[in-house]
């Protein structure tokens, strides 16, 4: 049987043809142009799960150290601080997150250090948090005669693999610190505690101390 070709016939053909060669190229030139998979975001390489080195400081209002569990006077000003740093080896890097400090009052302070909280990797030098002052008020101190802050540090991103691990680690911590109540008054001394009184000898660095003043006519 013969077939016989019109011209119109062979010019259809070949336009369909000449698509049939774009759309090859075209898919050739997509398949050319896929990115490699991106390297994994594991710092240090081969590390493993992350962990942070995480520590809380109560400290006299002057600033040097009073340390958890020491005793205060009802009314003293403490600072409280704190510091983080990477994990032991082989932990991986961490970096970012939010640093709070809830007083004993029951307020929660953002402390992040100023420009959040950089990279740290085991190792690094730790960075301090920024501070929080609080006064010693009756109100919160506990049945135990405590009181208690608290602070709590959640990591932005750990450098785990692609992609990075998120919201972890996590950490927190306590520090009580006893209060001391003032001697009771007698007849003839009025004990109280004074918030602006600077502490001398033992007691130099601190400021909110007990004070007795006796009474004129005893």
């Amino acid at each position: 049987m013969q077939t016989v070709t019109s011209p119109e016939d062979l010019r259809r053909a070949s336009g369909r043809a000449a698509r049939a060669g774009r759309v090859a190229v075209l898919a050739s030139l997509l398949v050319s142009g896929v990115a490699p998979p991106a390297p994994a975001q594991q710092d240090p390489p081969g590390c493993s799960p992350p962990s942070m080195a995480f520590n809380f400081f109560v400290e006299r209002a002057d600033g040097s150290d009073a340390g958890a569990g020491s005793a205060v006077s009802p009314c003293e000003t403490l600072i409280y601080k704190g510091s983080l740093t990477g994990g032991s080896p082989p932990a991986c890097c961490i970096q970012g997150g939010t640093v709070t400090i809830t007083t004993p009052d029951g307020v929660a302070h953002d402390v992040t250090p100023p420009g959040g909280a950089p990279k740290r990797c085991p190792g690094d030098p730790p960075i301090d948090t920024k501070t929080v002052q609080y006064q010693v008020r009756s109100q919160d101190v506990d049945v135990n005669g405590m009181i208690i802050a608290r602070i709590d540090f959640e990591v932005a991103e750990s450098f785990t693999g692609t992609p990075p691990l998120m919201g972890v680690p996590t950490a927190s911590t306590a520090a009580p610190n006893t209060v001391v109540p003032c001697p009771h008054s007698t007849r003839c001394v009025t004990a109280f505690c004074d918030p602006n009184l600077q502490g001398t000898g033992a007691d130099l660095g601190r400021k909110g101390l007990c004070k007795t003043v006796a009474k004129r006519r005893c």
